[in-house]
């Protein structure tokens, strides 16, 4: 559900004061073979994660630069 609306969920965080820089990733499928992991900002998220599939969770915050702990599979 919150991936479906990944760019109204930026755009209103940006609206309430946070940086169009400040990190997000998206997981597509999480813990399986087919894992997906893409990385942006808050301004570039929504257009760079298009092509992922749900289900998938949103990681929004400074705990994106850990990248390589974010590998689960």
């Amino acid at each position: 559900m919150g991936f479906k609306n990944i760019e109204i969920i930026c755009k209103k965080l940006m609206e309430l004061g946070k940086p169009e820089e400040y990190p997000v990733a998206v997981i597509s499928k999480g813990t399986t073979p087919e894992q997906e992991i893409v990385v942006g900002t808050l301004q570039n998220i929504a257009k760079k994660s298009k092509g992922l599939s749900a289900p998938a969770i949103i990681i929004i915050g400074e705990v994106v630069n850990l990248q390589a702990k974010l590998n689960w599979f």
